[in-house]
């Protein structure tokens, strides 16, 4: 087999046009939907197919007595043969693609093998695939296609149908319901095909290390080129997105629960919270026995986010910075005790948010400035008490002669902290102590005692509360990497087996 650069880009270019074309199916797709609840239409086709069964030439209605909401849904149901066209001839190009050269492509362009295989068996495969969804689609357009000509005569000039024309829409409108499943079913394939395609497409990439989670790394793409929105190729640059690989998830079903979650986890904070929170989006594919799950969200300038800008802040801007959390905090604060049966958990330290500056902004942190909320990754949602989030997610990356003891003894304390605004400011506060900004403490604990009276949250918080919570919290994670990495040394050197996790390096503390 002898793939070439010129079979990429015959690839790429089919995926440009599906972009264009799977729109066009979207809107066709619509129609249909708008056909069936419009009394117009309803009762035009009943009164076609009467004539039929009764054997009697069907003459049209002046199409200028219907109302124009039902003349479009005519046209765009029956008729543009144009844009059927369109459809047609990209449907055949997806028919006529050579299985091995698909396959090149993949293999150079894509790094996982379980994503490989997810994106060949939804293109290609034997089973539902787009391609055998298109091959029991094709038939129809072709028969189609002139009597959708015909239509958008009639539309123009109110033509009649010939009896052989008659047959035609006669057959589409008894197979409609038929024609309307296999468009959604080939639609529905498409967006899962692209959404795995878009964020795991390269070019020569470099998988970058950006950082570590509690549960998951944090990772870019850069310098390759990659698809956008339109499924557009774009030259090298760096990618707009930054990904979190999640553990892993037993099954497909599992997998898009946390999807969903994830993505009600930011419209919860960004529209009935109203936190401001970057866009995000999940890319998942098999792989083995389970399925990889990376949860995706728009790059943000790293040298705003609050943990590498407050060690440079002067005392005056810290503060501000400070109070500009504690702003954000009274939203979560009323979301999480009003009315509603919703709550929501919160890590609130500062890696978790990011600086942007105000309009009137000349560099410096100002009450003007604003706060987004990056760390959506563990959606933790209640509703009516019961946690939405299956969170032994939190457990899976630890070593595994530690999980039963974790799950036992300290995972639902360790949960139930983010639902605790209290627990949240002394973990921040804590914190300084890592940042290097020990200097802070003092007065963010003044402020933070203002915030806790206000909001009757409880007892004050206190200095040696402070201290004792971050040289525990510090002892506890220096004790987790280690047993991370005896954990290491026994799969590696003893079990010979692949470690599948990446360790952070040392932690400055």
């Amino acid at each position: 087999m002898n793939t070439t650069k010129s079979s990429y880009s015959s690839c790429l270019e089919l995926f440009k046009d599906m972009a264009d074309v799977y729109g066009l199916k979207e809107k066709r797709l619509r129609f249909m939907k708008l056909a069936g609840v419009n009394g117009e239409i309803r009762r035009l086709k009943n009164r076609f197919l009467q004539d039929r069964a009764g054997h009697k030439p069907f003459i049209p209605p002046d199409l200028s007595s219907l109302s124009p909401r039902a003349l479009d849904i005519l046209i765009g149901l029956f008729g543009q043969h144009g844009e059927a066209r369109t459809i047609l001839d990209l449907d055949r190009r997806i028919l006529d693609l050579d299985h091995d050269e698909f396959q090149a492509f993949l293999s150079e362009r894509i790094d996982s093998t379980g994503a490989r295989n997810n994106l060949y068996a939804l293109l290609l495969g034997d089973g539902e695939s787009m391609r055998s969804i298109i091959s029991r689609q094709v038939p129809y357009l072709e028969k189609y296609i002139p009597v959708m000509r015909i239509i958008d005569e009639m539309a123009a000039r109110n033509l009649g149908l010939r009896d052989e024309q008659a047959v035609t829409l006669e057959h589409i409108i008894v197979n409609f319901d038929e024609i309307k499943l296999n468009l959604s079913r080939d639609t529905a394939l498409y967006k899962r095909f692209i959404r795995d395609l878009r964020p795991l497409y390269h070019e020569q990439s470099n998988l970058s290390i950006i950082g570590y989670g509690e549960i998951s790394t944090v990772m870019e793409i850069s310098k390759g080129g990659f698809l956008d929105s339109g499924n557009r190729h774009l030259p090298p640059k760096d990618q707009e997105w930054i990904w979190k690989k999640m553990p892993p998830f037993p099954s497909l079903e599992e997998a898009l629960s946390f999807e969903k979650l994830y993505q009600e986890y930011r419209r919860i904070i960004v529209e009935e919270v109203g936190i401001d929170v970057p866009e995000q989006r999940i890319a998942c594919f098999p792989f083995k026995d389970q399925y990889m799950v990376y949860a995706g969200q728009k790059r943000i300038d790293p040298s705003r986010v609050c943990h590498h800008l407050i060690r440079n802040l002067d005392h005056g801007e810290a503060i501000t910075l400070f109070r500009l959390l504690l702003t954000k905090f009274g939203l979560l604060h009323s979301f999480n005790h009003s009315e509603g049966t919703v709550r929501i958990g919160f890590d609130g330290q500062l890696s978790n948010w990011v600086h942007i500056p105000g309009k009137k902004s000349r560099g410096s942190i100002s009450a003007d400035d604003d706060l987004f909320y990056v760390d959506t990754s563990s959606p933790l949602i209640r509703i009516n008490g019961v946690e939405q989030l299956n969170v032994e997610l939190f457990i899976k990356n630890a070593p595994s002669f530690l999980r039963y003891l974790l799950k036992k003894l300290f995972l639902q304390e360790v949960v139930d902290r983010y639902y605790d605004l209290r627990s949240v400011l002394i973990d921040l506060i804590g914190n300084l102590h890592k940042e290097q900004r020990s200097d802070l403490i003092d007065d963010y604990i003044d402020l933070a005692n203002e915030f806790i009276r206000e909001k009757n949250m409880g007892p004050e918080l206190t200095r040696k509360e402070i201290d004792t919570y971050y040289s525990r919290d510090a002892n506890i994670w220096r004790f987790y990497q280690t047993a991370r990495r005896i954990d290491k040394f026994f799969i590696e050197k003893i079990l010979r087996k692949r470690y599948n996790l990446r360790l952070p390096g040392k932690v400055e503390r």
